[in-house]
């Protein structure tokens, strides 16, 4: 699983440098072509608390990433790239970087 959270992570990154950067306007859908990916991040989350982590604070974390995919949602019939965003970078993003490997930032980091 960790290679393909790894892949949504940095896809996730890409969509949203396309629409900051090179001006692409095309940010929710091609989220939606992520759609998949995210939902198989969603089930293997929601499959029970596999994490070790307290159960009150898992059971906190699925419901807010329930609230997430409400959002993506709502973005995605509503065609609202800044909700789509939001979700996607600032509440998605900060669940994969939970399950990142050890170290990822430090590879990626640029050396000047």
């Amino acid at each position: 699983m960790e290679e393909k959270i790894i892949r949504l992570y940095e896809d996730i990154n890409y969509i949203g440098y396309l629409y900051v950067c090179q001006g692409k306007n095309d940010y929710v859908k091609r989220a939606n072509n992520l759609l998949p990916q995210i939902k198989e991040f969603t089930e293997w989350f929601l499959m029970g608390n596999q994490f070790g982590i307290d159960e009150e604070l898992y059971q906190v974390l699925s419901q807010n990433l329930l609230v997430i995919l409400r959002d993506i949602v709502s973005a995605t019939e509503e065609n609202d790239t800044v909700l789509m965003m939001d979700a996607l970078e600032q509440g998605l993003g900060e669940y994969l970087t939970m399950f990142l490997p050890e170290g990822y930032f430090e590879e990626k980091r640029v050396k000047v």
